[in-house]
């Protein structure tokens, strides 16, 4: 009994110790480098949040899942929780950003989120719970969410060129009315903008509630739009 234990230890850890990482991923601390080289080949970035020398059997058949489905059509970055003095960390905003995945799909390692290298939007994610579920289904899953994630912007600029010129932010905060605004982890909401002074910004929402919201909540792109109507 106690050499079948000693077998399997060694077992697991053969297969631990037998994980590759994929040739061009970046560490959390290259984040910025991976953002240019995603930008100019056209990729969206992956950030992965796992344990490389893991001994779990999970993390190890998530991680070889991650990095055989991704290398080829994304940018990976990964987050070694083990190894962060010699990885580094991601950016405080970029960690925030992971934490979406973690609510909406779950916090078993790998944590897979998908962003886009232009705006650092949240396109999509997935975690162990989701590979091991359907092996062969969950990145095309993953790739369904994030083409819908892609969709939306097009569609915008598209309503935008119906019209000789699209208003300003300013032009839309003196004539009222609904717009919509996005936070630091993607999400959008309609509201109607009341008041802002340097910490918090006051909408009236489609229902007539009003709400105050820190700045700091809202994406740099609504941050400038709230400048302006300022």
């Amino acid at each position: 009994m106690t050499l079948r234990i000693l077998f399997l230890s060694l077992l697991v850890s053969g297969i631990a110790s037998a994980q590759r990482v994929p040739k061009g991923t970046f560490n959390a601390s290259q984040y910025a480098e991976a953002k240019a080289k995603a930008a100019e080949e056209g990729k969206n970035i992956a950030v992965v949040v796992t344990t490389i020398d893991s001994s779990c059997p999970k993390c190890v058949y998530g991680n070889e899942q991650t990095f055989e489905e991704m290398r080829s059509d994304y940018i990976l970055v990964l987050e070694d929780d083990q190894k962060q003095s010699q990885t580094g960390e991601l950016p405080a905003d970029i960690k925030q950003k992971t934490y979406v995945t973690y609510k909406e799909k779950g916090n078993v390692i790998p944590i897979i989120t998908v962003l886009s290298p232009e705006s650092d939007t949240v396109l999509g994610g997935a975690c162990y719970k989701q590979i091991s579920a359907d092996e062969r289904k969950w990145i095309k899953n993953l790739e369904e969410e994030i083409a819908t994630k892609k969709v939306a912007p097009a569609a915008a600029e598209t309503t935008k060129t119906d019209s000789e010129e699209s208003p300003s932010a300013a032009t839309q905060c003196e004539t009222g009315g609904l717009r919509e605004w996005t936070d630091v982890r993607g999400r959008t909401m309609k509201a109607e903008f009341v008041h802002a002074d340097d910490m918090t910004v006051t909408f009236k929402l489609e229902n007539g509630k009003v709400i105050d919201l820190p700045l700091t909540k809202l994406s740099p792109e609504s941050q400038a739009a709230i400048e302006e109507c300022r």
